[in-house]
This record gives structure tokens, C-alpha cells and sequence, in this order.
């Protein structure tokens, strides 16, 4: 080969090498400049409406929600209240999300994103999460096969960023035609548990609390007169003082805890191998009055609870109000009833269930009297007096 046709070559070469790149390229980049994008969205015509149950099913778990006559229920969870704002959020979704992209593949690859049906086979990795919503009179509105997330892809990738999730492969039913969304649809999982509604009870503004003695613990109570007073421990031995950090741990523990799942009493009671671990009563300086139990078994930890209230139903007047003073204070306390009742009423409908906690929260309710206060340190003896004086010189 001349010269001449080797630099002809290594001309033909780079220009082909360069056309390679520009594809790549613009392949790399077709998820985020869109050019495969739709701007119509792909399920434009669902009536979210009309939809009154929701299943979401993988290999191992399946979840129904379904509409009563005023709320969204966990069907599987006993009917426990679902969570509104994620239902609602999840059908918005899917009524604006649209095509980013449509990619070519054989049906034998789509495995490879997760696009088969689950067949109910524990550890499978190619099958996907279906998504099927139907009307109430039983009629089918959409069917979906959710596979793989993607992930933006970063220009500079950092060892201490993790990318984002950008769209969702996914499949129509009768399709078979695999797509790419515009939304990773996380919220869309089998697990019951992430579409009960979380709202608890916030034990605030304790005034009394109480541990019942049993055969863990002698028992205690903690109280105080004022609301912005300070607490104390009731018959403390006089040798001892408080440990003011447990006294904050028992105290506020129930303002902030959290629960994982949920059952109705009629479900807890075939619950294996429990035990009450303590019980408590817990005023507070609204009204309030709790009665809670904490019951146990080698894996979990359950909380119970009753509640009823004491608040004043009248607002006692003085007899310096004027009536413009009156007017407003009558309508102060009017509005704080009405707050109290409508979260006694809420409150009231959950103590009908059984909440399953963290063991950490758990063992934040279950402090022991002993852990309440510490022996008292021996005052520093004053200094011996100098020899002489000692001596009267």
C-alpha cells in the first residue's frame, strides 16, 4: 500500500470514527434531550375518576386498596385507612407522565428490565411489579407491568453522588410493546405497609405519666402542676435524684413515635408467643387520658392504647370581661373544642387497632424506675481549718 492510500485509510477511518461518536452520543443523550420523547401523554384518557380499587402485585407481596364511601382502605391490612395523598399523587402520575423513549427489544430481553409477568417465585430478578386499577363495579381500567427504574445519567459521575431516578420501563397490557416513561412511578410497590395512612397519636403537653408495676419494674409516675413547669418523680427515696435525660426520654417518647404496620384486635389475638411488657396512663394538660400498652414477642413490638378525655365542655367568664372580650374568647374556646373533639374522634377510631413499633421505640417506653434517678454524690466535706486555729491560736 502507497503512501498515499494509507493516509486515505487513516482519513476514512477518523471520519467513521467520528460519525460513531456523534451516534453514541446522541443515543447517550436521547433520554434527556427527548428525542424520542411524546409530548402527548401516554394515558391521556384514563378517567382516575371512575378508579375505586388499586392491586399492586410483584413475585412475593400484593397489596388491594379500595374506596368505601368516604376513604381509600387497605384491603389487606384488615381495611385500615390508606394513605390519600399517595394514592392521589400515583394517579396524577399516570395520567401526565408521558414516552421519553421506546426502546427496540425482543421479548426474549425483556427480562432484562424486568418487563415479565411475576409467577410467584421468591428471589425472581426479571419480572416486574403489575399495577391494575378497576372501577367499583369490578371493571378493569388499566393493567400495567412496571419494570426497571432508570437513572439519570451524569455527566461527571461522583463517587459520592448517587444518580437520580428519571422514568420507569413499562408495558400496557396486551402490548408488548416495552416503553420508557417519563416517571419512575416509585410510589407504585407491593408492600402494604407504605400505603397506610402513618398519621398517629402525638402524646404532647404531658402532665402525668405513669408506669403500673409489674413483674419487670416497681412502677413510677412523673408529673407536674404547670404546663411549663418542671417534672418530678413521685416518692423518690430521699438518697436519690432525678436523671433529668430519662425524665425527657419518658416524657416526650410518645410525642414523636412512629409506627411500621398495623392489624385489627381480632387479627392481633392469633399473634403467637406475646407478652405485655408494661402498661402506662398518660395525662395531658389538654384533657386527654391514655391508657397504653407495649406487648412483646421474640420478633416484634406492639403498642395498644384506649382514650378518652376530661377537657372543660364550658368556658368559665370573668366577671371584668366586657363583651368584646367575651365575643372573642367565647369564640377562642369554641374553635380549640372543636379541635380536640375532631382529634379525639380520629383518635378514638385508631385506638381500635394494634400498631406494630420499632424495638427502639419500644425500649424508649419501657424505662425502668431504677433508670429514672441516680443516688445522690456525698457533698464535698469542708476543708480542714488551718492546724493553728484548730488549735484556738
Amino acid at each position: 500500500m502507497t503512501r498515499k492510500q494509507l493516509i486515505l485509510a487513516a482519513f476514512v477511518f477518523a471520519v467513521l470514527l467520528v460519525l460513531s461518536l456523534l451516534v453514541v452520543r446522541r443515543e447517550d443523550s436521547a433520554w434527556e434531550m427527548g428525542d424520542f420523547a411524546d409530548k402527548k401523554p401516554l394515558l391521556e384518557d384514563l378517567d382516575i375518576n371512575k378508579a375505586a380499587k388499586i392491586a399492586v402485585f410483584d413475585g412475593t407481596s400484593r397489596t388491594e386498596l379500595s374506596l368505601g364511601e368516604d376513604k381509600w382502605v387497605v384491603f389487606n391490612r384488615d381495611s385500615f385507612p390508606a394513605d390519600f395523598a399517595k394514592i392521589r399523587d400515583l394517579m396524577l402520575k399516570l395520567k401526565e407522565m408521558n414516552v421519553a423513549q421506546r426502546p427496540l427489544m425482543r421479548p426474549e430481553a425483556f427480562g432484562s428490565v424486568r418487563l415479565l409477568l411475576p409467577t410467584g417465585v421468591d428471589g425472581e430478578d426479571t419480572t416486574g411489579t403489575v399495577l391494575e386499577l378497576y372501577t367499583r363495579d369490578g371493571s378493569e381500567l388499566l393493567s400495567l407491568i412496571l419494570g426497571d427504574i432508570h437513572y439519570e445519567r451524569e455527566a461527571s459521575p461522583s463517587p459520592f453522588s448517587r444518580p437520580m431516578p428519571d422514568g420507569r420501563y413499562i408495558m400496557v397490557k396486551g402490548s408488548k410493546v416495552p416503553l420508557l416513561v417519563s416517571d419512575p412511578l416509585t410510589d407504585a410497590t407491593a408492600d402494604a405497609r407504605a400505603w397506610l395512612d402513618k398519621e398517629f397519636i402525638k402524646v404532647a403537653g404531658i402532665k402525668s405519666i405513669s408506669r403500673d408495676a409489674d413483674e419487670e419494674d416497681e412502677g413510677w409516675e412523673i408529673s407536674k402542676d404547670a404546663e411549663h413547669g418542671n417534672y418530678s418523680i413521685k416518692e423518690l427515696p430521699a438518697d436519690r435524684q432525678p436523671i433529668a435525660q430519662k425524665i425527657s426520654q419518658a416524657t416526650s417518647a410518645l410525642s414523636y413515635i412512629k409506627f411500621t404496620d398495623v392489624m385489627s384486635q381480632k387479627s392481633f389475638e392469633k399473634v403467637p408467643g406475646l407478652s405485655q411488657t408494661a402498661s402506662f396512663k398518660v395525662k395531658t394538660f389538654d384533657g386527654f387520658v391514655y391508657s397504653i400498652k407495649i406487648l412483646k414477642n421474640p420478633e416484634k413490638s406492639y403498642l395498644s392504647f384506649d382514650v378518652s378525655s376530661d377537657f372543660p365542655k364550658t368556658r368559665a367568664v370573668s366577671d371584668d370581661e366586657t363583651p368584646e372580650e367575651k365575643s372573642r374568647r367565647d369564640k377562642e374556646f369554641e374553635e380549640k373544642t372543636a379541635t380536640l373533639r375532631a382529634r379525639l374522634k380520629k383518635e378514638t377510631d385508631l385506638s381500635k387497632w394494634v400498631f406494630e413499633i420499632s424495638s427502639l421505640d419500644a425500649d424508649k417506653l419501657t424505662i425502668k424506675a431504677s433508670d429514672l434517678s441516680e443516688q445522690k454524690k456525698p457533698e464535698d466535706k469542708p476543708q480542714a481549718q488551718d492546724k493553728e486555729n484548730t488549735d484556738g491560736n
